[in-house]
């Protein structure tokens, strides 16, 4: 969840406050993977969510909300939106950047895209994008992942924006509702490999393990038991047709 919020003046003259609040999100995301040269397709950059992870991220807004939202910032000529999964079924939405928006942004990105690449962990002050003046929009914190004293970095098992948006709130629900940080990487390394471990290596399902976990208030992250004793259930049929072999 976004604990403060902020957005482009001239963004809002354009395109509204709502607008551009969610504008301001995704724009912050494109720039980043274009930094990081990820998610480049058509020689666009694009990041991806669905309505009911930005719902996460803005606990004001419904999905259905959100979506009015999208379409109309498509509408506008502000993003471009495409379906690029891997797999047919996945119907998250993406989203770049359009001209218009590269434009009213490039002040405010020119500092960015210095700021990000003098320090890859550079990172959103409270995961979110901070707003020091009207017309300044982004006040950027070189500040690393974890509260540690090692270097080392942290390597996510998923690369996606939905898991490492999951992943930033499963952190901040653990520090404002637990009173809990990671001491080191390496403890958070291990947590990480873990939620791999039991999600079975699958993305969407680590995703619904740190929201399932936070919606039961829980402290730890498990996996759903329902799939498991359905996977226990599904074993024991095959042994058992094995047997009338």
């Amino acid at each position: 969840m976004i604990s403060q919020l902020s957005f482009s003046v001239e963004a809002a003259k354009v395109h509204g406050v709502e607008g551009a609040v969610l504008l301001s999100h995704i724009v912050y995301w494109v720039y980043r993977n274009q930094l990081n040269k990820q998610n480049e397709i058509d020689g666009l950059f694009w990041t991806y969510n669905t309505a009911e992870s930005f719902a996460q991220l803005f606990p004001f807004w419904k999905p259905t909300k959100i979506r009015r939202l999208l379409n109309k910032l498509e509408d506008e000529n502000a993003i471009l939106i495409g379906c690029y999964n891997k797999a047919k079924y996945d119907r998250t939405k993406w989203y770049a950047i359009t001209k218009q928006s590269q434009t009213l942004y490039a002040k405010h990105y020119s500092n960015l895209n210095n700021a990000l690449s003098k320090n890859e962990n550079c990172i959103m002050q409270n995961s979110t994008l901070q707003s020091t003046k009207a017309d300044n929009l982004y006040h950027i914190t070189n500040q690393v992942t974890t509260q540690i004293t090692t270097k080392e970095k942290v390597v996510m098992p998923f690369e996606g924006d939905l898991f490492i948006e999951a992943w930033k709130l499963w952190k901040e629900y653990k520090r404002v509702e637990k009173n809990f940080r990671f001491k080191s990487s390496i403890s958070e390394q291990a947590s990480l490999l873990n939620l791999q471990k039991i999600s079975n290596t699958n993305e969407q399902e680590a995703i619904k393990i740190i929201h399932n976990a936070i919606a039961q208030g829980w402290a730890g992250l498990y996996a759903d038991k329902k799939d498991k004793r359905k996977k226990e259930f599904d074993n024991e049929k095959y042994r058992a047709h094995l047997d009338t072999l």
